[in-house]
Parts: structure tokens; C-alpha cells; sequence
């Protein structure tokens, strides 16, 4: 009886250290991305935009697709990666 409480406890203890690494995890995640964006309006006609973010995989891709969604004429791109 001794043992078998023993090791579902064990295994219990396993399973919150799990959800707490994945929680932990999450969070950090989550706090660590600065983004910003700057809009300025020059004309009728020209928006220049300044994304900011945090590398993240797609994230380009999407940026392009809403561009391309709106129909909208990308003249320049530059992309710099801070480590």
C-alpha cells in the first residue's frame, strides 16, 4: 500500500513539474517579445512602415502576405537580426 502511494504521488509530481516547465516556458516566450510599429504618411499615395519585432520562423512570410493582401507596392526591405 506504502509503495503503490509512494509512486502515484512520484508520478503525480512528475506530471506538475511537466505543466510547469510548459507554463514557464510559455511565459517567457510571451514576455520577451518588443515589437513595435511606426506608420508616416507622406503623401496620398506613400506609407513608409517600420516593423520592430523579435525573430520568429514565418513571421516575415506574414508580414508580406498582409502587405500583398492589401495590394500594396513594397519599394525597399531591409531585415536585421540582433543577437
Amino acid at each position: 500500500m506504502i509503495v503503490g502511494g509512494t509512486t502515484a504521488s512520484i508520478k503525480s509530481l512528475k506530471k506538475e513539474v511537466r505543466t510547469l516547465e510548459r507554463l514557464k516556458r510559455q511565459k517567457d516566450s510571451s514576455n520577451s517579445w518588443n515589437s513595435s510599429i511606426n506608420i508616416t504618411v507622406s503623401s496620398t499615395e506613400v506609407s513608409i512602415f517600420r516593423i520592430q519585432a523579435m525573430a520568429r520562423q514565418g513571421l516575415v512570410k506574414r508580414i508580406l502576405r498582409i502587405f500583398q493582401k492589401n495590394k500594396s507596392e513594397i519599394l525597399d526591405a531591409n531585415g536585421v537580426r540582433k543577437y
